[in-house]
């Protein structure tokens, strides 16, 4: 899929066409195949077996007319006379028709006594052919199956014809020798197809015919699977029958052959037979659907050629749109440049839209150029900016050093009151143990203090105890002194003064005396007991200071015991 996306619009397109058709020829090709398949090979068959047949009538056609040429010398009354055979040679010899095919015309007598058209001499009284003819009467004419000649050591074939004299007495033979070079010069000229090759076999099945003369009087066509061929002796079988036909065998030198026969008229058995390989019947096909492959092949390339062309031509708007992209991207594109348009199609209207968008991007950078000169503008300021700011930097890092140098002062100095401070801990260890101790002595004390101040108030009710013996003796001194006042005693009824000298000693000591009287009267009790809630007892409202009623003098006594 990657490499697909690589491609270019002018390869995309190729493909898209050219596969398509590729694909077309290639089911064209297996269907025109499966029907070539189909239709060819029995073809093939039919004109196999007609080529064979044709050629099995030449041969026998070949032969029949030596047979006849034999026959009508046989018919000369010479021959018939009773003379000694080498009477005959010249005979032969001018009847010899010259003919390489014939390698030997010969007479014999009844004897068996033979002369050739060279003057050699035999006696074949012997030969089957000779009984045959001669000896048993069986027959008038015959042709024998093939030997190897003992002049040439080819196969070669007879031809005799019975002589009768004029009362019907059989007194010899006329005979041909015909060598099976020429019938092996028929069959190889059998041409079905490429590896085809055509061969004869006598009535034995002895194959005398072949294009590899190894092959020729050593091979028997009904023994053939002992040669290393399969299913040939059954088809050997067949081909002796006189009846024509095709059959299969697998052969050791070229794999499945398929064999096509024919037999030859008037030979008493003899075939002719034609092996073609089993792909010659394909070859036909294969070799037509090549062609029409390499037909398509031709049309395909010429077409892809013309659409490569056409393609390339109509996508070259494209192509330069692509180009100019690019450079814009790289930033070496000319955005003064315009693509020209030559069309109107989808092409042009690319084109159309590329100018205005290149246009458009050429304003943009205009307005970003008048941009970036008020931006390089305010970069200079700011550059300037900079420039103090690295000043006030460079001095607010001198600082920095000073504040660093106090710093580390300060740290010795708070290293040097941590250790002072790790001594008045210990110090203020040692105090909180004082201060406990300090604290048990005060609990102490405060149980001293509460125990004095019992003691205290035992002293206290003692002391107002004896200020009431002593009030009550003052009244009882008053009113033992005291009398009705009188004219008399209006110089001593003068008003008291606080302020008088100590000159009046009779006065004043009595006065205090009085107001201890009524003090001590109203803190005791009628049962004669001090009041415990204090001494201010009745008056106890009647401060000197709440009582304005009270002079100094008053006062001051008020203070006395």
């Amino acid at each position: 899929m990657k490499r697909f996306t690589r491609l270019s619009l002018t390869q995309k397109l190729l493909g898209a066409i050219g596969l398509p058709l590729l694909l077309a020829f290639i089911a064209l090709g297996l269907i025109v195949n499966t029907q070539l398949n189909n239709a060819i090979p029995p073809m093939l068959e039919d004109t196999s077996a007609r080529q064979v047949e044709a050629r099995a009538n030449e041969v026998g056609r070949w032969i029949e007319g030596y047979r006849t040429l034999l026959s009508g010398l046989a018919k000369d009354e010479r021959l018939a006379e009773s003379v000694p055979v080498e009477a005959h040679l010249d005979w032969l010899t001018s009847r010899h028709p010259g003919d390489a095919t014939i390698e030997s015309f010969y007479f014999a007598d009844a004897s068996g006594d033979t002369v050739t058209h060279t003057g050699a001499r035999a006696d074949i009284s012997g030969r089957g052919y000779f009984q045959e003819l001669v000896t048993d009467g069986t027959t008038d004419r015959l042709l024998a199956d093939p030997v190897l000649s003992l002049v040439s050591g080819l196969p070669t074939a007879i031809i005799a014809e019975t002589i009768f004299d004029e009362a019907g007495n059989r007194v010899g033979l006329l005979g041909i020798t015909l060598s099976m070079e020429a019938v092996s010069e028929i069959t190889s000229a059998i041409d079905v197809g490429e590896g085809s090759y055509g061969y004869m076999v006598d009535s034995s099945g002895m194959v005398v015919a072949h294009p590899d003369p190894d092959l020729r009087m050593n091979l028997n066509v009904t023994e053939a699977d002992q040669a290393g061929f399969q299913g040939a002796n059954a088809l050997g079988q067949r081909i002796l029958s006189g009846e024509a036909g095709i059959g299969q065998v697998v052969s050791p030198f070229g794999g499945n052959v398929t064999m096509v026969w024919s037999p030859i008229r008037g030979t008493g058995g003899w075939a002719l037979a034609a092996a073609i390989p089993s792909n010659v019947f394909t070859a036909v096909s294969t070799n037509l659907l090549f062609s029409l492959l390499i037909v398509g092949a031709v049309i395909l390339l010429v077409l892809l050629v013309i659409v490569g062309f056409s393609a390339r031509k109509a996508l070259a708007p494209i192509k330069q749109t692509a180009q100019a992209m690019a450079d814009i991207a790289q930033g070496k594109g000319d955005l003064t440049r315009r693509l020209t348009t030559h069309s109107q199609d989808e092409v042009g209207e690319l084109a159309v839209q590329f100018n205005g968008f290149v246009e458009r991007m050429q304003r943009t950078l205009q307005e970003v150029r008048g941009n970036a000169r008020t931006v390089l503008a305010g970069a200079s300021d700011m550059a300037d900016g900079t420039q103090e700011l690295s000043s006030r930097t460079e001095q607010a890092a001198a600082n920095l050093q000073e504040t660093s140098a106090s710093m580390e002062e300060i740290h010795s100095t708070v290293s040097h009151t941590a250790q002072a401070s790790e001594q008045a801990n210990g110090l203020a260890t040692n105090a909180a143990g004082v201060a406990e101790r300090g604290n048990e002595a005060m609990t102490e004390m405060q149980a001293k203090m509460a125990s004095i101040d019992a003691s205290a108030n035992k002293i206290s009710d003692i002391i107002g105890l004896i200020d009431s013996i002593a009030f009550q003796t003052n009244i009882l001194a008053l009113n033992a002194r005291w009398k009705p006042p009188g004219p008399e005693n209006m110089a001593g009824a003068l008003p008291w003064s606080p302020r008088k000298s100590a000159t009046s000693p009779a006065v004043q000591p009595t006065r205090p005396r009085i107001f201890a009287a009524d003090r001590y009267l109203g803190e005791t009790h009628p049962g004669g007991q001090p009041d415990r809630q204090g001494r201010g007892g009745a008056h106890a409202g009647a401060t000197p200071e709440r009582d304005p009623g009270l002079g100094r003098d008053q006062r001051d006594h008020r203070r006395c015991p």
